[in-house]
């Protein structure tokens, strides 16, 4: 069932967005014009700053532009990663001294690792905290509190009473041998 309201608030953001930003073309439709600096484009790319003639507009393209700016995801991402595996210490090694248009920054590398965790994360069944069996769990706490209180009062009765029978009988204090 489609949610009327949001398929209208779609088509309203739709309107607004072609009013505001005119459409420079159709998907697979080849430019004379660069779309980038205005420069006229002969081949299939712009001579004056390198942008594609040929304007991609799919989803699915968008999803490998997404996965190439991101990741370069190419030869390099299959050299990194087993190095990075098998011998971490040489990869960076490589990368410290310079040697880095044969792998995948490791920044990159880190963002796009975490993006597939989150991902995979967001696909996991959640354990829900059981709140309802807490009250008892309080009362049994006080309770328990309760008991080590008394047994703590118990044993300093018996610590003052040592404590007494130690004592010296009479009210002098003990003479100790000054010399």
């Amino acid at each position: 069932m489609i949610d009327l309201e949001a398929a209208g608030g779609a088509v309203t953001g739709g309107v607004i967005a072609g009013a505001i930003e005119k459409p420079t073309g159709q998907a697979g439709e080849h430019h004379t014009v660069c779309a980038d600096c205005g420069a006229e484009v002969t081949g299939r790319f712009c001579s004056n700053c390198g942008q594609a003639a040929h304007v991609h507009r799919s989803l699915l393209h968008l999803g490998e532009e997404l996965l190439h700016g991101v990741m370069h995801f190419d030869g390099r991402f299959w050299r990194t990663l087993p190095l990075l595996i098998i011998n971490p210490g040489r990869l960076t090694r490589e990368w410290v001294q310079g040697k880095r248009t044969r792998y995948v920054s490791p920044l990159a590398m880190f963002l796009f690792t975490l993006f597939v965790m989150f991902f995979a994360l967001s696909f996991m069944p959640h354990s829900e905290v059981k709140l309802q069996g807490l009250p008892e769990q309080i009362a049994a706490q006080r309770e328990a509190v309760a008991e080590a209180e008394q047994v703590a009062a118990a044993a300093q009765k018996e610590v003052d009473a040592a404590a007494a029978a130690m004592e010296p009988a009479g009210d002098a204090p003990p003479a100790f041998d000054s010399g």
